[in-house]
């Protein structure tokens, strides 16, 4: 896969049932070598792209797609995240299946930022999905990443907007609830520490308002 026709040609190769069917239990056979093949090689399979800039563990069949995808947790998240905004499937359901097994992956946050082309303008996966309203569920996508990244929310988008200011109401919440001391309160400058206590400047904030109180 060092050259751009071969990853085109394992592309094809896996996303095509009518040639994997011409080798007996093809599907099978990609799947077996998926699971014994180190990581690296793995992630060289998953990411190889056809002539048209289609990913390997984006266009691959169910059964062969699932097995890179359960070998790369971070890498399935995305892939069922832009499989759903594609319409390839109906929901983003199947994002909930990796994103804890995801979070414990070192490249998770820059894969989330990573810039990609959507409709007219460049967004990154983390910026689209905080305006989605379902991945604002209690313990979501949302609060699950916001919890792990404490500061991913005050990221800007190409366009200069933080995932904070562009979220939906539910996801916004969620990211407060994620980030927030007591889901209230957005911690600042430290004022006071001795050995019993802290004392920090806060500013009191809710779902809908920020900065209403100190």
């Amino acid at each position: 896969l060092t050259t751009k026709e071969g990853q085109h040609g394992w592309t094809r190769f896996i996303s095509s049932p009518q040639i994997l069917s011409l080798i007996d239990d093809g599907e099978d056979i990609c799947v077996k070598k998926i699971k014994e093949c180190n990581i690296e090689v793995v992630k060289s399979l998953a990411t190889a792209k056809d002539l048209s800039g289609s990913s390997a563990i984006e266009a691959a069949v169910e059964k062969i797609q699932t097995a890179l995808c359960d070998r790369l947790p971070a890498e399935g998240l995305l892939c069922m995240f832009h499989r759903a905004e594609k319409g390839k499937i109906k929901s983003y359901e199947p994002m909930y299946q990796f994103i804890d097994a995801a979070l414990s992956d070192p490249h998770i946050e820059q894969m989330l930022l990573q810039i990609y082309e959507a409709g007219n303008s460049f967004t990154t996966a983390w910026h689209r999905m905080v305006t989605i309203e379902s991945m604002g569920n209690d313990n979501g996508i949302v609060f699950k990443i916001a919890r792990v990244f404490r500061n991913i929310h005050k990221r800007k988008d190409p366009q200069g907007r933080s995932a904070y200011d562009i979220a939906d109401a539910k996801c916004r919440n969620q990211i407060n609830l994620a980030t927030l001391f007591c889901g209230k309160y957005r911690l600042g400058e430290k004022l006071h520490q001795s050995r019993t206590c802290m004392v920090f400047l806060a500013e009191r904030t809710n779902a809908n308002s920020r900065g209403n109180g100190r």
